[in-house]
């Protein structure tokens, strides 16, 4: 089926997407935090101090057999300078670098190694979310996403492909529209991080202004400091994972005290009727699984990203209904007007229930927060072109027939 939309939308769809995704750290240090003027020194360094501390590199054999199988490729400080300054530019372009195609042919090596093409790449610090990628690939999954009764019924989000669900007139169902529309784009920016070759990999990379800040903050800070250049690219076995069953996860002494729904601007009916089970597998597989060898490592207060993904063996006796995986740690609160999205809590108003005074004596005592309904106007919390976006996806399913 044809994609109703424009070039335009396309534009708007790459600003959406970054608006709705990219959550995590900011740590930029450009404008007034540059580590060349007076007192921001230091700054950048917390900063970097505290990325460094959760590095992929630092955690990924902790978790081996739970978190998806990677390979990490060393990033030298000239291949890291041609990314920097390659901003957008086409495969072929980066490739024609010999740095950089010898990068390239590094990521496709570890494809090889993992026995798989299909894979997901980030920094040693941070995902390539951002990446402005938007095509009309990822419009043509969301666009089929809204008509899936499939998706409908396993998000709990409203079936918009049908007639007379596009609610213009209607304030409450235009909500929940444009909640299924976020919804679907969120799932659409998931499928988009797949990449099958190391061309493919570097433009992802190229295109992403939070891999280009860490580029830098490494150059101002480690190279300064030490003179050398540390960073790696890991290359990740690609596991199709749904955006309504990803969770932040809030540990504190070594004790998970809380838990996020991660894509927290939507609402999934389907997370919210079952939230007790999400929160119990979850918290069983913490306490089972990781906490000991996650304390041993040294993270004792550290927020953890999880997904669940659907357990093929269910029908097994005795069988689990999703493996949980371990897919980033990110530094516990904020720091130096950086740090980490705390999601549906508040670093500072909820400091008492992230940190309680006793540890959680079982999963009932864990909080667990998810968007109980949809958010009026959900597109215009985040920008404008997100809002132009899913304004022009609701016109088109008011008009097109389905």
């Amino acid at each position: 089926m044809a994609v109703p939309f424009s070039a335009a939308d396309l534009t708007s769809a790459a600003s959406a997407l970054n608006a709705v995704t990219a959550r995590t750290m900011s740590t930029s240090s450009g404008g007034d935090a540059s580590a060349g003027e007076s007192g921001n020194a230091a700054k950048l360094e917390k900063v970097w101090e505290k990325v460094r501390e959760v590095d992929a590199e630092a955690w990924l054999a902790t978790f081996d057999g739970h978190t998806p199988r990677s390979i990490t490729v060393p990033l030298s400080r000239e291949a890291a300078l041609a990314l920097r300054d390659a901003r957008n530019a086409s495969e072929d372009e980066l490739v024609g670098q010999e740095v950089l195609a010898e990068l390239a042919a590094e990521i496709d090596a570890a494809c090889e190694a993992l026995g798989t093409r299909e894979v997901f790449v980030k920094a040693s610090s941070r995902s390539p979310k951002d990446a402005t990628l938007a095509t009309e690939q990822l419009l043509a999954d969301a666009w089929q996403l809204l008509g899936s009764r499939d998706y409908a019924e396993s998000t709990g989000v409203l079936l918009v492909g049908t007639p007379g669900s596009g609610g213009a007139d209607d304030l409450e169902l235009r909500n929940e529209v444009d909640n299924a529309i976020v919804a679907a784009l969120l799932q659409g920016a998931v499928t988009s991080m797949k990449v099958t070759s190391g061309a493919a990999a570097l433009a992802l990379l190229a295109a992403s202004e939070r891999i280009a800040e860490d580029i830098q903050l490494e150059l101002d800070v480690a190279s300064a400091r030490t003179g050398d250049f540390s960073m790696g690219v890991i290359v990740r076995e690609f596991v199709p994972m749904q955006a309504h069953l990803e969770f932040r996860g809030f540990v504190v002494d070594g004790h998970l005290t809380a838990l996020s729904q991660y894509n927290h601007v939507v609402c999934y009916p389907a997370v919210v009727a079952d939230a007790d089970m999400y929160r119990d597998v979850i918290v069983d597989f913490y306490n089972d699984v990781i906490r000991d060898k996650l304390v041993a490592a040294g993270f004792t207060s550290v927020v953890i990203d999880f997904a669940l993904v659907p357990n093929p063996n269910i029908a097994d006796f005795g069988a689990e209904p999703f493996d949980v995986l371990v897919i980033e740690l990110n530094p516990y609160r904020s720091y130096e007007g950086n740090g980490t999205d705390a999601c549906l809590f508040d670093w500072s108003a909820d400091r008492g229930v992230l940190e309680p005074d006793a540890p959680p004596a079982g999963p009932d005592d864990v909080a667990f927060r998810v968007r109980s309904a949809a958010l009026p106007n959900v597109a215009a919390t985040l920008n404008v072109s997100a809002s132009e976006l899913v304004a022009a996806i609701r016109n088109q399913l008011l008009s097109c027939p389905r």
